[in-house]
C-alpha cells in the first residue's frame, strides 16, 4: 500500500487556498469537498499549524463515529471540559441514530462558553449515519458565533448545504480549487525528487494528472529514480505502479462488487451521460449512478454548466479499462459497440466513428463513413470525414478503394494537396479500377491545378478525363457522397482544364473548356459554379474585356452569399478578377481590398496557385505606386502566366529607371511564341533603347488575337511609339487616336501607364488631335511620379504638368481648366506657374510656342 502520511513533508506553501481558509473564521461552516490525495488534510494541517496557540481542535472521523454517542464523546475528549459537559452522552443514546432537536439545542449552548473555537472534521465521509449527518448540519445551524465547523470529506454531505449558501454561511472549497498550478506542482517536484524539473516537463506532468496532488506527488517518487522525466511523463498513466496501487487502495477497494463492476463498464466512455451509462453499463437508473458518483467526487469530471455531460480523471480512466481488459477481454469490445450505437441514434457520428475505431469495427467505420458523411461534407467540414477514414488502417483501406478514393478527394478539396495527389496517383496506377473509378481518380488529379505548380501535369490529367468521360458516355461512376456524379466530375475537370489553360497562358483554351464547363448539369452545382463565374471573370479581366470581367465576379459574389459561402476559397477567383479589372482601369483603391480578400480565401486552403495570381496582382500594384518594397512570395514556383509577368515587371522597372538594355537583356527571345507580357516589354525595351528594327521584328511577330484585347491595345500603343521614335509623327498620331480609341471601348487605362512616360509624353504632345479620353489618361498617370517631359528640360515637367499644359493651346481659361482638370483655381494657378518656370516662358503664349518647339505639344 502506497503510505501518503508524510505528505506534509512535501507540501508546498497554497497562500490563495490558506488565505481562503481564513474566511472560515468569520462563517460558522466551511466545507471542503474533493476526491482522494486531492490535499485536503495536507491543507487544512498548514492552516492548523498557523494557529498553533489558538482553540484549533482536530476530530479525524472513523466509521466507529457512526454511532451518535461515540462521535459525541469524541467530540467532548477534544473539546475543552464544561460544566454538564457529561450529561450529553447520556442525551445522544436516547435517541435512535442521531442527537435530536433538545440535545443540539443544549449543546449549541455549551460550545456558546468557550473562546472562539475552530472544529475540524476530516474524512467526514466515513459517516454512512445520514441521520447524524443531517443532525451535524442543524448543529451548525444553531452554533453561536465564536464556534467554527470545518467539514472535509471525499462526499458531498447532506448537511442542507443550499441553506447554509442562502445564508451566506458557509464556505466551499472543492476539486477545481485544490488543483495545483504548474508554479505548485514544480515547488512540490523538487521536494520529493531532489532536483528541479523543466518548466515544459512540470507542465506536461500537470496536464496528464489535471493538478491532481497525490498523482503528481506519487509521479514525483517514480521520477526519482527515471534518468529520462520528459520520456516517462509522455507515458504516464493510471496503470503507473504507484498510482494504481493508491487508487486501487484508497478508491476501488472501498466500492461494492456491483458498484466495481459498474464502474470498469462505464471506463469505456470518453464522455458520459446518463443516457449512454444506461446503454453501456446496463443501468436502468443512469442518472443515479452518474449523482451518486458526482457526491463522492469518485474522479468524475463536470464537462458543462449543466452537469450533464462528465468524463473521469484521465488517471482513474486508464485504471478501470486496464483493469476491464485484465478481468473480461472480450467486454471491451462489446460495450464500445454499445456506445457507438446510442451516438447514431442520436445523429452523433463523430462520436460513433471513434467508438467504432476503439472497438476495431472497421465495416462500421466505413459504412458509418459514407451514410453520415453528407451532412458534414455539405457544410464543409472536411476535416471530420478524413479523420473518421484515417483511423482506417491502411492494409483495410487498401481492400476498399471506394473509401480510399474518397479520402484522396476530400484531402484534395481541404487544401492537402501532395497527400491527396499521392494517394489519388497510387489509385490511378491501379489496374483492377474501374472504368467509373478511373473517371473520379483523373477528374480530381485534374483539379491539382489550384495546389501544384507544374501545370503541363495538370493539363495532362485533365485531358485524361476527358477523354474517358467522352469515350464512356454510359458509365456511372460510384456515388461517394454526391461529389462524383458524372455531370460534376465533367464539370471538375472542363474547370480545372480551363484554369490550367489560363495559368499557362493559353486563353483560347481557357475559354473554350470554362464555356463548357458553364453550360452542362455539373455547373448547376453551386460551388462549381462559383468557381466556374469566378475563373471566366478572371479571364476576362486578364484579356481586357473588364466589363465582362465584373459582371461575372459580381454574379459569383452574389451566389457565395446567397449559398452561405462568401468565406469560402471559391470565391478567391472573383475578388482576383476585380482586382485585376479595377488594375486595367487604373483603380487602384479598389484593388486594394479585393487583392487582400482574395489573399486571405486562397491562403485558408492553400491554393497556391491563386495565392501566385494574388502576388502578380499586388506587385503589380506596388509597381504602378512607385513601391519597391520585396514581397514574401507563395510557396512552390509560380505557374507560367505569373512567372512571364513576374519577369516583364522587372523588366519595366530596369527600363523606367533609365536602363532599358538591361532590361532587354533579361528577357527571353521574343520571337516565336512568347507570352504578350514578354513581348511587350521586348519591344518597349527595344524602342527605348534606341534599337528600332529589333522592335519592330517584335512587334510584326505578334499575331492579330481577337481573345486578348489587352494584347491588341499593348500592339497599337506600340505601333504608335514606334513611329514617334522613327519620327513619323503623322503616322504615330493617327495609331495613338486608334489606340486611345478602342483603350476607350474597353474601358483600358493601364496599358499606357504601363509604356511608361515616353507614350504619356504622345498622349500630351498630340493634344487635341486625340480623343477627349487621353485626359483620363493623363489624370491617371498624373497619380503616379512618373516623369514626362522630354530631355531638353532642365527641370521635367510633372504629369500634371504637362496634362495641363496640353490644354494650353485651346485658350480655356484658368477656371475652365480647373473645372476640366477637377482642381481648384488656385491649384491651377500654381501649376501654370511650375509650367512657365520650367520652360523659362513669360506667359501663356511663350510656353505654348516653347512646348512646340522641343515637341511637348
Amino acid at each position: 500500500m502506497v503510505d501518503l502520511g508524510n505528505s506534509l513533508s512535501y507540501a508546498v506553501e497554497r497562500p490563495r487556498l490558506l488565505l481562503t481558509l481564513e474566511g472560515a473564521l468569520e462563517l460558522p461552516l466551511t466545507v471542503i469537498t474533493a476526491q482522494a490525495g486531492s490535499g485536503k488534510t495536507v491543507l487544512l494541517s498548514q492552516w492548523h499549524q498557523r494557529h498553533p496557540r489558538d482553540n484549533f481542535f482536530w476530530l479525524d472521523v472513523i466509521a466507529a463515529d457512526n454511532d451518535p454517542a461515540h462521535l459525541m464523546r469524541r467530540m467532548l475528549t477534544a473539546l475543552p471540559r464544561q460544566e454538564a459537559g457529561d450529561s450529553l452522552p447520556a442525551l445522544a443514546a436516547e435517541n435512535d441514530g442521531g442527537w435530536g432537536e433538545a440535545f443540539l439545542t443544549a449543546f449549541a449552548a455549551q460550545l456558546g462558553q468557550l473562546p472562539d473555537t475552530v472544529v475540524i472534521f476530516d474524512d467526514l465521509h466515513h459517516l454512512s449515519n445520514t441521520r447524524l449527518i443531517a443532525d451535524l448540519g442543524r448543529l451548525v445551524e444553531r452554533l453561536p458565533a465564536n464556534v467554527h465547523f470545518v467539514f472535509s470529506s471525499r462526499a458531498d454531505l447532506p448537511i442542507g448545504s443550499s441553506r447554509h449558501r442562502l445564508r451566506l454561511a458557509m464556505l466551499e472549497i472543492r476539486q477545481a480549487d485544490l488543483a495545483l498550478d504548474n508554479r505548485e506542482s514544480a515547488l512540490l517536484l523538487e521536494r520529493v525528487t531532489g532536483r528541479a524539473l523543466d518548466e515544459s516537463d512540470v507542465a506536461s506532468l500537470v496536464s496528464h494528472t489535471e493538478g491532481w496532488a497525490a498523482g503528481i506527488q506519487l509521479a514525483g517518487l517514480s521520477l526519482r529514480f527515471h534518468p529520462h522525466p520528459s520520456e516517462f511523463i509522455d507515458q504516464l498513466t493510471g496503470t503507473d505502479r504507484l498510482i494504481a496501487e493508491y487508487l486501487t487502495d484508497e478508491v476501488l477497494q472501498d466500492q461494492t462488487a456491483e458498484r466495481r463492476a459498474t464502474l470498469l463498464r462505464m471506463s469505456v466512455l470518453d464522455t458520459m451521460c446518463d443516457g449512454l451509462v444506461s446503454a453501456v453499463a446496463g443501468e436502468p437508473e443512469g442518472h443515479l449512478i452518474v449523482e451518486q458518483l458526482e457526491h463522492e467526487s469518485l474522479f468524475l469530471v463536470p464537462l458543462d454548466n449543466r452537469r450533464e455531460w462528465f468524463r473521469f480523471h484521465p488517471l482513474f480512466r486508464d485504471l478501470l479499462r486496464y483493469r476491464l481488459r485484465v478481468e473480461d477481454p472480450a467486454a471491451e469490445e462489446q460495450l464500445l459497440d454499445h456506445a457507438a450505437r446510442w451516438h447514431l441514434t442520436r445523429n452523433e457520428a463523430t462520436a460513433a466513428a471513434a467508438y467504432f475505431a476503439r472497438a476495431r469495427n472497421w465495416d462500421a467505420v466505413i459504412d458509418l463513413t459514407f451514410t453520415h458523411g453528407l451532412d458534414p461534407v455539405m457544410r464543409g467540414d472536411l476535416a471530420t470525414v478524413i479523420h473518421w477514414i484515417d483511423q482506417v488502417p491502411i492494409v483495410v483501406r487498401s481492400r476498399h478503394p471506394n473509401l480510399e478514393i474518397l479520402r484522396g478527394v476530400l484531402l484534395g478539396m481541404s487544401g492537402q494537396f501532395g497527400t491527396a495527389e499521392d494517394v489519388l496517383t497510387r489509385l490511378a496506377n491501379d489496374p483492377a479500377l474501374s472504368t467509373g473509378q478511373r473517371m473520379i481518380v483523373y477528374a480530381y488529379l485534374a483539379s491539382r491545378v489550384q495546389f501544384r505548380p507544374d501545370v503541363q501535369v495538370s493539363i495532362a490529367w485533365g485531358e485524361r478525363s476527358l477523354h474517358l468521360l467522352d469515350n464512356h458516355p454510359d458509365t456511372v461512376p460510384p456515388d461517394l457522397l454526391r461529389l462524383t456524379d458524372r455531370d460534376l466530375l465533367l464539370t471538375t475537370t472542363l474547370l480545372s482544364l480551363g484554369r490550367s489553360y489560363l495559368l499557362a497562358g493559353d486563353f483560347a483554351g481557357a475559354r473554350h473548356c470554362l464555356n463548357r464547363a458553364l453550360g452542362i448539369p455539373g455547373s448547376t452545382f453551386s460551388a462549381h459554379r462559383v468557381h466556374t463565374l469566378g475563373s471566366l471573370a478572371l479571364l476576362d479581366a486578364l484579356t481586357g474585356r473588364l466589363d465582362a470581367a465584373d459582371d461575372r465576379a459580381h454574379e459569383a459574389i452574389a451566389l457565395s452569399d446567397e449559398i452561405g459561402a462568401r468565406s469560402r476559397p471559391a470565391t478567391a477567383d472573383a475578388y482576383l478578377a476585380s482586382a485585376f479589372s479595377s488594375l486595367q482601369r487604373g483603380e487602384l483603391a479598389r484593388a486594394v481590398p479585393a487583392l487582400r480578400e482574395a489573399r486571405q480565401l486562397a491562403s485558408a486552403n492553400r491554393r497556391t496557385q491563386l495565392m501566385w495570381l494574388e502576388h502578380v496582382g499586388t506587385a503589380w500594384l506596388n509597381a504602378d505606386q512607385g513601391r519597391t518594397a520585396v514581397l514574401d512570395e507563395p510557396p512552390d514556383t509560380p505557374p507560367p502566366l505569373v512567372h512571364d509577368r513576374l519577369v516583364a515587371l522587372e523588366s519595366r522597372r530596369l527600363r523606367l529607371a533609365g536602363f532599358p538594355e538591361k532590361a532587354l537583356a533579361m528577357l527571353p527571345s521574343a520571337l516565336g511564341p512568347t507570352p504578350s507580357a514578354i513581348m511587350f516589354e521586348s519591344a518597349a525595351a527595344a524602342i527605348a533603347s534606341d534599337q528600332l528594327i529589333q522592335a519592330r521584328l517584335v512587334i510584326d511577330t505578334i499575331a492579330p488575337d481577337a481573345e486578348n484585347l489587352r494584347a491588341s491595345l499593348d500592339q497599337q500603343i506600340l505601333r504608335a511609339w514606334l513611329s514617334e521614335a522613327s519620327g513619323e509623327r503623322e503616322a504615330a498620331a493617327s495609331q495613338l487616336a486608334s489606340a486611345v480609341t478602342f483603350a476607350e471601348t474597353h474601358g483600358l487605362i493601364e496599358s499606357f501607364m504601363q509604356a511608361g512616360p515616353a507614350v504619356l509624353r504622345q498622349l500630351a504632345a498630340y493634344g487635341n488631335r486625340l480623343p477627349d479620353y487621353r485626359t483620363s489618361i493623363l489624370r491617371r498617370a498624373s497619380e503616379t511620379d512618373l516623369e514626362l517631359a522630354g530631355p531638353d528640360l532642365a527641370e521635367p515637367l510633372t504629369s500634371r504638368e504637362l496634362e495641363i499644359l496640353s490644354y494650353l493651346p485651346s485658350r480655356f481659361t484658368n477656371t475652365e481648366l480647373a473645372e476640366q482638370c477637377f482642381i481648384s483655381v488656385n491649384t491651377i494657378k500654381t501649376h501654370m506657374a511650375h509650367i512657365y518656370r520650367k520652360l523659362d516662358a513669360p506667359n501663356r503664349n511663350a510656353a505654348i510656342r516653347k512646348a512646340r518647339a522641343i515637341g511637348l505639344l
